[in-house]
């Protein structure tokens, strides 16, 4: 009796952790989604000023890679790149114009 009213314990602790997990996946989701918004903004700005050819950065995902766990860290991988990448041409751009 005592292992069993140990499991309904744990199982009880578990669903709570879940719960509160799947309210913080919400809003953590709405961020992913205006980021990856904002940087494929940047992305396009970049682009079609010719300081960038568009293979020279990663594609950005699309917004329902966030709803599907199984490519959620190929979709993070992705913006991740895509954002450093676009840090760096800005660096570059920065210090080519303070050269001239």
């Amino acid at each position: 009796r005592s292992a069993w009213e140990h499991e309904a314990k744990d199982r009880r602790e578990t669903e709570k952790k879940l719960k509160i997990a799947e309210s913080e996946w919400r809003p953590l989701r709405e961020r992913l989604l205006l980021m990856t918004a904002t940087a494929q903004r940047c992305r396009e700005e970049l682009v079609s000023s010719d300081s960038l050819q568009v293979a020279a950065l990663p594609l950005l995902p699309e917004d329902s890679c966030w709803q599907d766990e199984a490519r959620l860290p190929s979709a993070l991988h992705s913006v991740c790149d895509c954002l450093e990448k676009m840090a760096r041409e800005a660096a570059v751009g920065a210090e080519v114009e303070s050269q001239e």
